[in-house]
């Protein structure tokens, strides 16, 4: 019962604090995909802490939480459709054979980015769009661009979750694991 308790808190307080990130994030637009970023970290320590179903409901809440509350539904909607789905489908994709897991980390990805991109131009009516460098683009260009841009980002955000997996289980997990298994 107890461990039932602390794990609720945990991911309760994780999906608040993950819900006032997501809202710095929509506040300052430049820092939106750091701050996903920072708050799938806290779905994979929950992950790995907890298991798979507190990293559901720790997902689902805060997804819930700041699609409702966020005013910038972007950075919301980028969590609930790719950041805070991703550490798990990484954590069960690298338990398959190496080229299998890329290929289903690599669709995932495509998959999760299309319904981020679809839902944006449907929703935030991306007509064209001028670009410092390339100049004007029309949408299919632009969508073309954000796939392959996506990518790049997608392959340094998978190196950066994998190098960040040993390093916390090595520093941090065995000082956390003793706080949430007291008695």
């Amino acid at each position: 019962m107890r461990r039932r308790v602390v794990c609720l808190t945990v991911t309760a307080l994780l999906a608040a604090l993950g819900v006032v990130l997501l809202w710095v994030g929509s506040l300052f637009e430049i820092m939106d995909l750091t701050t996903v970023f920072v708050v799938s970290l806290l779905s994979l320590f929950v992950l790995l802490e907890l298991g798979a179903g507190w990293a559901v409901l720790l997902w689902a809440v805060t997804s819930t939480l700041s699609l409702l509350l966020l005013h910038n539904k972007f950075c919301a909607l980028e969590y609930a459709l790719f950041g805070g789905v991703y550490p798990l489908v990484k954590y069960y994709a690298e338990r398959l054979p190496r080229l299998f897991a890329w290929i289903v980390k690599i669709a995932g990805f495509n998959l999760l980015f299309g319904a981020v991109i679809g839902l944006m131009i449907r929703f935030f009516g991306v007509e064209d769009l001028t670009l410092p460098v390339v100049g004007r683009l029309g949408t299919g260009a632009y969508i073309a661009l954000a796939f392959v841009l996506g990518n790049l980002c997608f392959l340094i955000y998978d190196w950066l979750l994998t190098r960040f997996r040993p390093l916390y289980m090595e520093r941090l997990h065995p000082r956390v694991s003793r706080f949430l298994d007291r008695r």
